[in-house]
């Protein structure tokens, strides 16, 4: 067997940043690239380069003729994350039969790049698997975009050597006789 490049192409992408500080403390550069060409990018690897960088190499499905693909290409250093529990509070006093929880975060976001750098930042709180249990959002700094299942969602323009903080608290609320598994330490 042997290797042969079939086409060398050079396609529009939209740059941004994903991160997940609660898994990792890393933003990963994304790319959407759109197929401004004549050709139906075939399924198989590919190489991808950033600039001149080679970033690493990705299988593609079928991308017919401008349609739009995502490729990540690795952790970006220049965008720095941090995420730490700022706030954990246990009422004391019991109301009716019921005991509360809270809980807050604070997400550190800061832009190291000379150009700006958009970045979307997901993080979460607990879903319930039991109706006794209630969980809130209490508050944030920046209201999420989105909140679905317990995901938050928020996008954020970072300028070059910029600083940003995400902070928000929720609570659980529960039967003073259950154990609840699964919350913050």
């Amino acid at each position: 067997t042997q290797k042969v490049t079939v086409a060398t192409l050079d396609l529009p992408a939209k740059l941004d940043h994903v991160t997940a500080p609660k898994l990792v403390d890393q933003a990963y550069l994304r790319a959407t690239i759109t197929n401004d060409t004549d050709y139906v990018l075939l399924p198989g690897p590919a190489s991808i380069f950033h600039e001149s960088d080679f970033v690493g190499a990705t299988r593609l499905e079928t991308v017919a003729k401008g349609q739009e693909f995502e490729a990540f290409l690795g952790a970006d250093d220049a965008v720095r994350v941090e995420r730490e529990l700022v706030d954990r509070e246990v009422d004391k006093a019991f109301i009716g039969n019921t005991r509360r929880q809270t809980y807050g975060y604070k997400i550190e976001l800061e832009n190291l790049r000379e150009q700006a750098a958009s970045v979307i930042v997901y993080d979460q709180i607990p879903v319930p698997r039991h109706e006794s249990i209630k969980i809130k959002l209490l508050k944030a700094n920046v209201a999420p975009e989105e909140e679905d299942l317990g995901i938050l969602k928020w996008t954020l323009d970072l300028a070059p050597q910029e600083k940003k903080e995400l902070r928000f608290s929720f609570q659980v609320e529960y039967p003073r006789d259950m154990t609840v598994i699964g919350l913050p330490d």
